[in-house]
C-alpha cells in the first residue's frame, strides 16, 4: 500500500470518526435543558467540524397554518434580517424544499433554472452559490428545515455534503419534535392561564352584575310591594269617602236645625210641636252619623291590620279562616264594583304559626291578578279559596276561571319581569314576588296549572309552624 493511500485511508477514518460523534453529540440534544437557541448553536458548531458551513439556517414549518418560521439564521450576507421572520407557504425556495419532501443540493444555476421553469418565483435573501436543503421529517410529516449555502465558488457542497446532513437532520428531527412539543405545550399553558384569568374576571364581573340585578330586584319587588299597598290605601280611601260624606252631610244639617230652633228659642217661637220635631231629626241624624264613622272606623282598623302585616316579617299564630276573611275585608273597595266574586272554603280551626304579612301580600297579588289579568274578557269572574290540612302542612288552593294561561305562559310566569301586559303598567314582579314570599318567607312551596279559557289554579303548600 502506497504511502498516499495509507494517508487517504486515516483521513477517511477520522472523518467518519468525526461524523459519527457529531451525529451522538446531536442525539444528545434532546436531553439536554436548554433555549432552542442555544441547541441550535450547539447544532452549527456540531456541524461545523464536520463540514465547511458559515451560513446556516433552521426553520419550523406549520402545516396547520401553512407557515415557516425561521428561528436561527447566521448569514454572511443577509445578517439577521430573516430571524424570526415567518413567511407564508409559497413559491419560494423553502417552500419547494417542503412540498418536494426531499433533501435537495441546489447550485446558483439549478435555481435560476427552476425560476425559469416556473418552479419557484424567488429565494429568500442573497442568491447564493451552492445551497442545500434538508427536511426534518418523520412519518411522512415535515417538522422543518435545514438549510446551509455557501456564497463562494471554493465551497461547492457534494453529494457527500448532502447525505451528511440528511442523517444530521434525522437526528435533529427528534430535537425539532420535541422542542415543538413543548412549545405547544407552553402555549397552550400560556393559553390556559389567559382563559383562567379572562374566567375570573368574567366571573367578578358576573358576580358584580348579579349584585347589582339583586339590588336591583330587591328595590323593584319593594317597589311592587307598595304599589299593592297603594292600591289598597287609595281603595280604603274612596271607601272610607261615604260613609265620611254622609256623617259631614248629617252633621251640616244637625247645624242647620241647630241654628233654626235657637232662633225659635229667642224669639219666644219655639212650641212644643217644634221641639218634638228636632229632637226627631237630631235622633236620624246621629243615628246615621254613628252607623258611618262605626263603619269609616271598621275600614280603618282592617286597612291598619293589613298594612302593619305587609310591612313585618313577624312570626303569630293565625286562624287561617278569620285571618283571610280581613284580607278580603282590607281588600273589598277593590272589587265592590265588580261584578265577581270570592268564595272561601276553610275550616275554622285551622291555624299555623307564619308570617301574616306575607301571607296577606300572596293573596292581595293573587286576586290582583285575577282581576287585572284573568277577568278581562269576563262578565263575571269567580274566585274560590279553599284551605285543609294535609299531616304537617297547609293547602292553599287558589282558583279563578278567568283566560287561563298558555303553556309558555306557564314556563316564564314566575320568572321576574315576565308580563302579558307590559304596555299596559304591568311590571312582571306580581307573580315572581308571590313565589317568593312562597318558598322564602313562608318556607313553603307553589305549583301552578292551567288551560286557556278554563282559568288558574294555584295550589300553596304552606308548613304549619314557620322556622
Amino acid at each position: 500500500m502506497s504511502p498516499d493511500t495509507q494517508t487517504q485511508l486515516e483521513n477517511n477514518t477520522e472523518h467518519n470518526d468525526a461524523v459519527i460523534q457529531a451525529l451522538l453529540t446531536i442525539s444528545e440534544l434532546l436531553n439536554q435543558k436548554a433555549t432552542p437557541q442555544v441547541l441550535y448553536q450547539k447544532v452549527h458548531k456540531t456541524i461545523s467540524k464536520i463540514m465547511d458551513i458559515k451560513n446556516i439556517a433552521i426553520a419550523l414549518y406549520d402545516e396547520n397554518k401553512q407557515e415557516v418560521t425561521f428561528d436561527y439564521v447566521v448569514d454572511e450576507k443577509d445578517g439577521e434580517r430573516f430571524i424570526g421572520q415567518t413567511v407564508p407557504l409559497g413559491p419560494g425556495l423553502t417552500s419547494y424544499l417542503i412540498n418536494s419532501k426531499q433533501p435537495q443540493r441546489l447550485s446558483k444555476a439549478d435555481i435560476l433554472e427552476l425560476q425559469k421553469q416556473g418552479k419557484i418565483e424567488y429565494a429568500l435573501g442573497t442568491l447564493s452559490e451552492s445551497w442545500i436543503g434538508v427536511p426534518f421529517i418523520k412519518n411522512d410529516t415535515i417538522y422543518g428545515v435545514l438549510i446551509v449555502q455557501s456564497y463562494s465558488l471554493n465551497t461547492i457542497y457534494t453529494v457527500e455534503h448532502l447525505k451528511l446532513l440528511t442523517f444530521v437532520a434525522a437526528h435533529l428531527t427528534n430535537v425539532i419534535i420535541h422542542k415543538l412539543f413543548v412549545l405547544e405545550q407552553q402555549m397552550i399553558k400560556q393559553e390556559l392561564r389567559q382563559n383562567i384569568s379572562l374566567i375570573k374576571k368574567q366571573n367578578k364581573q358576573l358576580e358584580s352584575t348579579m349584585s347589582q340585578l339583586k339590588a336591583t330586584q330587591k328595590e323593584l319587588i319593594q317597589k311592587e310591594k307598595m304599589a299593592s299597598l297603594g292600591k289598597l290605601v287609595a281603595g280604603v280611601a274612596h271607601e272610607i269617602n261615604t260613609p265620611l260624606g254622609v256623617c259631614v252631610t248629617g252633621i251640616t244639617n244637625l247645624s242647620h236645625l241647630t241654628k233654626g230652633v235657637q232662633t225659635s228659642f229667642k224669639q219666644n217661637q219655639l212650641n212644643a210641636q217644634d221641639l218634638t220635631e228636632f229632637l226627631e231629626d237630631v235622633g236620624d241624624s246621629c243615628s246615621i252619623i254613628e252607623s258611618n264613622c262605626l263603619r269609616a272606623a271598621d275600614l280603618i282598623n282592617s286597612f291598619k291590620k293589613m298594612a302593619v302585616d305587609q310591612g313585618s316579617l313577624n312570626i303569630r299564630r293565625l286562624d287561617l279562616k278569620q285571618y283571610i276573611e280581613e284580607i278580603l275585608h282590607s281588600l273589598k273597595p277593590m272589587f265592590k264594583s265588580l261584578p265577581h266574586e270570592i268564595t272561601v272554603d276553610c275550616e275554622a280551626d285551622v291555624t299555623l304559626e307564619s308570617v301574616a304579612g306575607a301571607i296577606s301580600q300572596v293573596l292581595t297579588n293573587l286576586i290582583q291578578n285575577s282581576l287585572v289579568h284573568g277577568f278581562t274578557d269576563t262578565s263575571k269572574g269567580h274566585i274560590n279559596i279553599s284551605v285543609t290540612q294535609d299531616d304537617n302542612e297547609i293547602v292553599m288552593v287558589y282558583r279563578d276561571d278567568g283566560l287561563g294561561m298558555n303553556e309558555d305562559q306557564i314556563k316564564h310566569i314566575f320568572e321576574p319581569f315576565y308580563t302579558t301586559k307590559r304596555n299596559q303598567g304591568g311590571s312582571g314582579l306580581g307573580a315572581h314576588l308571590i313565589y317568593n314570599l312562597v318558598t322564602t318567607t313562608l318556607q313553603g312551596r307553589i305549583t301552578l296549572e292551567s288551560e286557556v279559557n278554563k282559568g288558574v289554579t294555584y295550589t300553596i303548600y304552606l308548613p304549619l309552624t314557620v322556622k
